[in-house]
């Protein structure tokens, strides 16, 4: 065994493998654009965002970034008005756990 050479790494694998920013352990993960799936998670906290930062005009997620944790946290960036864009942060937890995401401070 010792007198086989080490596998080759291909550069054009190696490029492919580390096109993408390196994920950060415990970290959020990069910004994205709205899915469905945070479009109802955010849903579900509007009338703690509105309590909070007022009746809403508009209602769109611009953003996210998101943290698994033991649950999901969530950064969003909310349009709430044609001049108005705020910075929420959403816990969700994990699944079967019956409870609804939060907004929290």
């Amino acid at each position: 065994m010792a007198d086989q050479d080490p596998p080759v790494i291909h550069q054009e694998f190696h490029a492919k493998v580390h096109e993408h920013k390196p994920m950060v352990c415990g970290g959020y993960g990069e910004e994205r654009p709205a899915n469905d799936h945070i479009n109802q998670v955010v849903h579900k906290v509007r009338k703690d965002v509105e309590a909070k930062h007022g009746a809403a005009e508009v209602y769109e997620v611009v953003s996210y970034r998101s943290q698994v944790v033991a649950g999901t946290n969530y950064q969003v960036k909310l349009r709430l008005g044609p001049n108005k864009v705020v910075d929420i942060k959403i816990f969700e937890p994990l699944p079967g756990k019956d409870a609804e995401p939060r907004l929290v401070e």
